[in-house]
């Protein structure tokens, strides 16, 4: 009798792990983990720079591990698809987002990427994301180099490199804020605008993606890069990516620096896309 009591109770177990499995397994693929660099430098000397040899090293490891590095598109897709009757965990209608799911963004528009970081993303065929300081490029003197339009052109044409927004020329500091919360919001919904237009012009592509200035946000600047047709907005709060966020106030993980070696770098996969 004992023996059939256990039986039974052993396949209840069983019967509820397989029919909470699928779920666990679709909720711990619903997320996407954004990295965000900014510029390379065999010698780097700030917080915000890492060595072209540990970022190709990054870039190893996310192949080599097995995660799935998706454009940005692919994760607006997702986002903004409307949710569909009998839709699954992991799903917006019929679109799913890959288990280990990574997006690679790069901000300000340095052309250390083009020399250092594009020809590692092309030999392992990763897409990536640029949010571009619109009106420095082809015009920084006295900085470090920018990209050309020659240049942005020629990245946009291959497919793999999406540019994006980071403003147009408002990426700066008023005292302790940023330009794009402290200055008259006409003043910034025009630089927005400018932003959108003279990118969508030299790539030929659509531009509704913005990344704020140091992170920094308010409702009132969400509501101007709305109005002015911005579809997503990227902070660099902590975490990652899941379905029910706001779409304005997406976070990225700042992983371009030399502290993050190998091994902080994997430890920071898995704090935000553990299984």
């Amino acid at each position: 009798m004992k023996s059939v009591i256990l039986k039974k109770m052993t396949a209840l177990v069983l019967f509820f792990w397989l029919v909470s499995m699928p779920a666990t397994l679709a909720e711990a693929a619903n997320k996407a983990l954004i990295l965000n660099y900014h510029h390379l430098d065999p010698n780097p000397r700030t917080s915000s720079t890492i060595s072209p040899r540990l970022f190709a090293e990054h870039m190893k490891y996310l192949k080599d591990h097995g995660y799935h590095v998706i454009s940005l598109q692919q994760l607006k897709n997702y986002l903004l698809a409307p949710r569909t009757k009998g839709a699954g965990n992991g799903h917006h209608g019929n679109i799913a987002l890959p288990d280990r799911a990574v997006v690679i963004t790069f901000d300000d528009g340095y052309a250390s990427f083009y020399e250092y970081a594009y020809p590692v993303l092309k030999e392992y065929g990763f897409p990536s994301t640029m949010f571009t300081i619109v009106g420095k490029v082809s015009n920084s003197p006295n900085e470090i180099p920018k990209l050309t339009w020659q240049q942005v052109k020629e990245l946009a044409a291959t497919g793999l490199v999406d540019f994006q927004s980071h403003t147009y020329d408002m990426h700066y500091l008023v005292g302790k804020k940023s330009a794009l919360i402290a200055e008259h919001p006409q003043k910034v919904q025009k630089d927005l605008h400018m932003s959108r237009d003279v990118l969508s012009f030299h790539t030929g592509r659509f531009v509704d993606a913005i990344a704020y200035p140091f992170g920094h946000y308010n409702p009132s600047l969400i509501h101007i890069a709305r109005q002015e047709g911005f579809k997503l907005g990227f902070t660099l709060n902590q975490g990652a990516v899941q379905k029910g966020m706001n779409p304005m106030q997406l976070p990225r993980v700042a992983v371009g620096d030399e502290k993050f070696t190998v091994a902080e770098f994997e430890k920071t996969l898995l704090r935000y896309l553990a299984q």
